[in-house]
């Protein structure tokens, strides 16, 4: 959307992108299926399933890039809450994967189904400190 025009790159939220799509629904289509990191979404009568194939907890379940993080592992993560600015440190699980999600420290983390949670989602870019919590024998077992 930033090639096309449509937004500007300081302005791109989940919220902008949604209003500019109501705005225009006749680009609708088009720009979500261009965008090979979209995910299309069912309804089921759970809660939200991740990659692990567990039902994702509230500010503890987060999808990890797993190239370099195994799912199931249990994360502690350092940042910012991106409405308040309020510290976030706590631990979380890598319970999913995104298509977007590269890189040693990239996650997402799933804040839930409500109005709040998609705002926290769309508005989050903030620094990361991440640490992964390995067993002793886990390093030395990899190939």
């Amino acid at each position: 959307m930033i090639q096309r025009g449509m937004l500007k790159r300081e302005e791109v939220s989940l919220q902008s992108i949604r209003a500019y799509l109501k705005n225009h629904p006749e680009q609708c289509d088009e720009v979500l299926r261009s965008n090979p990191s979209y995910i299309f979404f069912e309804q089921r009568m759970q809660s939200a399933t991740g990659s692990l194939g567990i039902v994702l907890e509230k500010e503890r379940s987060v999808a990890v890039d797993r190239k370099n993080i195994p799912l199931g592992m249990p994360l502690y993560i350092s940042t910012k809450d991106p409405l308040s600015d309020e510290k976030i440190q706590k631990m979380v699980f890598a319970h999913d994967t995104g298509g977007a999600i590269k890189g040693e420290s990239r996650i997402d983390i799933f804040f839930g189904s409500t109005e709040v949670a998609r705002q926290k989602a769309g508005k989050m870019q903030e620094e990361l400190e991440l640490w992964m919590l390995v067993p002793n024998d886990y390093l030395s077992n990899r190939k």
